[in-house]
């Protein structure tokens, strides 16, 4: 009896690739399985549901695991613990089971079993292949530190080996669970859900945690979508941590739809909710429309059954690969997708949908079969038909001691959903329009609320390359930030919720964009910040804006011209050449002729050069004056005639 372990998940889109590999390898018979993953997660929930009662039957062992934190996490250590104890825990049930092949799906709970088996056969206690199988189009995490550890890594992408070096891969598409390969038929889907089959159904899901974004937009819409006869079907989640409870946020909007709704009587027998639907290729049969992420898992069992789908990609995600999945759809024609926006929501800012443009593409598709049914045909194109049976295959090869060839992919250039943002700031110059630019506009928002500051920075960057102005209430929420500040940087005499070089940049983008009440606002505060670099950039957005003055603001300038440092004195001599009349000259660039620093004495002649181009001063009106700033140059060079005449003939010469 050979035996083979499965592993992956934290989530059902990494489970479910893991189960419908054992399907094809443990179905014939001959074969002994087990699945490690983490205890109270999407893979124990889904393991019990196949033990009570299925053709495919796993036991189940657990193993510790958290999802990784980031670098300056202070959760980094626990992670790091978490990590090591579920290594060993791994390592424990590896070696009781005694497997030939270790077949990893991806995602954090997979992590502990994948560097378990690599360290056991190092140390010669244990013989088994290693097959990972990474489902997105963009690489995660676990997957890139893991795959040099294993034999082969199986792709449903070839741009994913883009973000694999140095690993053996090999195209084999996505593994469909049997039975979700072809749809179940219509009428009797509809008559098992409660459904009448003569109205149309939208199906709407976030995976087996739920979506929350995707849940409040639909709340919002639904009343107006049952009164013009949709039946809506709603996987709401089953998420129950402390951030998000799905089930009760779902009663909440219940009571709310009752309380504002006078006919929500009327409309509630057309609205089906469950937290997860165990039997999904029923819904999907009744569905006229499919609403939903762009999981792999989601995204290739709509592929295999045909069925019209608007994909809403989660925002923020590593490597963004649910979006890059979703584009990689659209770009074939067999799917449309809807991106996330950041949203203002309890004084915070978080990625969600505006419901107005929900219910704008979901009554969009509906009304329109044709387009529906065209989405349904290229979508059965795009699916790899065989890749169950291939995955099992690659398996049980390496279980029998062969190491299968990788394929040289050929990942070609680099797509935008791998490029860091600061890199897609040269993109933004040459992508006028189309769906590249929105995805430009898109990642620019998710990095202006990431948790990151480098990713924040960054994201300001992109806002002004762009000349984004959706962008611009984001910014002036960031300018106005109330977040306490603590710790250190408090006693360094920070007061804002932001550092210094976000605020910096901050100011540095504002100048790229229209000026408004609100940004001359965030500007004048800025005059005031503890960091000198900000009230600079705020002085010379004010200079490019040429906002009208006010005696509040004149003084702020001049005592940036008396008091500032050279920085802020030299920003002040453009501010008076782009918005002050030239009368004051005396009073505002003359004294700067005196000025220690030349590059102060620099900028005050070159705010006089703009006047006497512009023809509001004479060359006259300046009189001998000018003198103040020869005399005290230190670029100053004595003219000699004959030596330029003589060095411009050697210079003809040599070009001769």
């Amino acid at each position: 009896m050979r035996r083979a372990v499965f592993t992956g998940g934290g989530t059902g889109g990494h489970v479910y690739p893991a189960l419908a590999i054992a399907q094809a390898l443990l179905g014939p018979g001959g074969w002994d399985g087990l699945y490690i993953g983490t205890r109270g997660r999407a893979e124990e929930r889904i393991l019990a549901s196949l033990e009570a009662g299925g053709p495919l039957t796993l036991p189940f062992r657990s193993a510790s695991a958290t999802g990784f934190p980031g670098l300056r996490s202070p959760r980094l250590l626990p992670f790091l613990f978490k990590l090591k104890l579920g290594t060993l825990q791994a390592a424990w049930h590896l070696l009781r089971f005694r497997p030939q092949v270790v077949v990893a799906t991806g995602g954090y709970a997979s992590a502990p079993t994948v560097f378990a088996a690599a360290l056991l056969r190092r140390l010669g206690l244990l013989r088994c292949g290693i097959l990972i199988h990474e489902q997105n189009a963009s690489a995660g995490l676990m997957n890139q530190l893991a795959g040099r550890l294993a034999d082969l890594v199986a792709l449903t992408f070839p741009e994913s080996a883009a973000a694999l070096p140095g690993c053996r891969t090999q195209v084999t598409g996505y593994p469909v669970r049997a039975g979700l390969e072809s749809l179940p038929d219509r009428l009797e889907a509809c008559r098992s859900l409660g459904l009448d089959p003569d109205k149309p159904v939208l199906f709407v899901f976030g995976g087996s945690q739920g979506a929350r974004a995707i849940n409040l937009a639909l709340y919002r819409i639904l009343p107006e979508l049952l009164r013009q006869g949709v039946q809506v079907l709603h996987g709401t989640g089953m998420s129950a941590g402390t951030a998000w409870d799905a089930g009760r946020e779902h009663a909440l909007q219940l009571e709310r739809l009752a309380r504002e709704c006078p006919d929500w009587s009327q409309l509630a027998s057309l609205y089906h909710a469950r937290p997860y639907f165990d039997q999904i290729q029923l819904a999907y049969a009744a569905a006229d429309l499919v609403c939903c992420r762009a999981g792999a898992g989601a995204l290739f069992e709509l592929l295999a059954m045909g069925r019209p789908a608007l994909l809403i990609p989660k925002m923020g995600l590593p490597g963004d690969h649910q979006t890059a999945n979703a584009r990689s759809a659209e770009k074939a024609g067999a799917a449309e997708v809807l991106l996330e926006e950041p949203l203002p929501e309890e004084g915070r800012i978080e990625a969600g949908l505006r419901p107005e443009a929900l219910l704008e593409r979901v009554q969009g598709l509906l009304n329109d079969p044709e387009c529906r049914t065209a989405l349904g045909v290229r979508a059965r194109e795009h699916f790899h038909a065989d890749a169950r049976e291939r995955l099992a295959a690659l398996a049980a090869a390496l279980a029998a001691g062969e190491r299968p060839a990788g394929e040289r992919v050929a990942p070609g250039p680099r797509s935008l959903e791998r490029t860091p943002t600061l890199e897609l700031c040269r993109r933004a110059t040459w992508e006028p329009a189309g769906p590249d630019r929105r995805y430009l506009e898109y990642r620019c928002l998710a990095a202006l609320c990431s948790d990151s500051w480098v990713e924040r920075n960054a994201g300001l960057k992109l806002a002004a390359a762009l000349h984004l102005e959706r962008a611009l209430s984001l910014l002036i929420r960031l300018a106005e930030d109330p977040t306490p500040v603590g710790g250190l940087r408090r006693l360094l005499g920070e007061r804002r919720g932001q550092n210094g070089f976000i605020r910096r940049n901050l100011m540095t983008t504002l100048a790229s964009l229209p000026a408004t009440p609100e940004t001359d606002r965030v500007l004048r505060a800025a005059l005031d910040d503890s960091y000198w670099e900000v009230r600079v950039e705020a002085i010379r957005t004010l200079t490019l804006q040429e906002r009208p003055t006010d005696p509040a603001l004149v003084e702020r300038m001049r005592r940036f011209r008396r008091q500032g440092n050279f920085e802020e004195a030299q920003a002040v001599a453009h501010w008076w050449a782009a918005c002050q009349p030239a009368a004051g000259w005396r009073e505002w660039i003359l004294p700067l002729s005196l000025h220690a620093n030349c590059l102060v004495r620099e900028a005050a002649i070159r705010a006089l050069q703009r006047k006497v181009k512009q023809g509001e001063l004479q060359l006259a009106d300046l009189q001998g004056e000018l003198d103040l700033f020869l005399l005290t140059s230190t670029h100053f060079r004595p003219q000699f005639p004959l030596k330029q005449a003589m060095r411009a003939l050697a210079e003809q010469r040599e070009v001769s």
